[in-house]
């Protein structure tokens, strides 16, 4: 198995989260990836940490664009820059178990996307993950184009 993996890890004021997500996602037992953080303009030292790590790459959102920005931005990089084969999107409240990403490119084929069960807290399992480790390969990118960043509609504000 030599397929090659980018990885977006979409972050914005979570830096405890993110470290965690990614020394899982650098521990994974499938070792020919590309990670990518994509922060969402983080306001809390993100960016002062991430400046310091070499073995990853970095995208700095000058506004908060929603996920759906964010995302749309971590593809664009891998399909317009990059030749890998897989993308695996994830939150950075996202904690992948060491073989996660080599059981779901075992579980996939290039027209195929997947993504893992999700275990809460309380131990229920989400069978809809949304964000949380969906892997898709490039090809489907390419056929059905990037993630739609129109669909952050901004902060929900209430009136009160």
């Amino acid at each position: 198995m030599n397929e090659s993996v980018g990885v977006i890890i979409l972050t914005c004021n979570r830096l405890k989260l993110l470290k965690i997500t990614l020394c899982k996602v650098l521990a994974q037992t499938h070792k020919s990836i590309q990670v990518l953080v994509v922060d969402n303009h983080s306001q809390d030292g993100t960016r002062e940490y991430l400046d310091l790590m070499d073995n990853i790459e970095k995208i700095y959102l000058s506004e908060n664009t929603g996920p759906a920005g964010g995302f749309y931005e971590g593809v664009k990089y891998f399909a317009e820059k990059t030749n890998v084969d897989y993308v695996w999107m994830m939150d950075d409240d996202f904690f992948p178990f060491d073989s996660c990403l080599e059981i779901l490119l075992n579980s996939t084929n290039d027209k195929t996307v997947v993504f893992p069960y999700i275990r809460e807290k309380d131990f229920a399992t989400r069978r809809m993950p949304g964000w949380w480790g969906v892997l898709i390969p490039m090809q489907v990118i390419k056929h059905v184009g990037y993630p739609r960043k129109d669909f952050f509609s901004g902060p929900r504000i209430r009136n009160t």
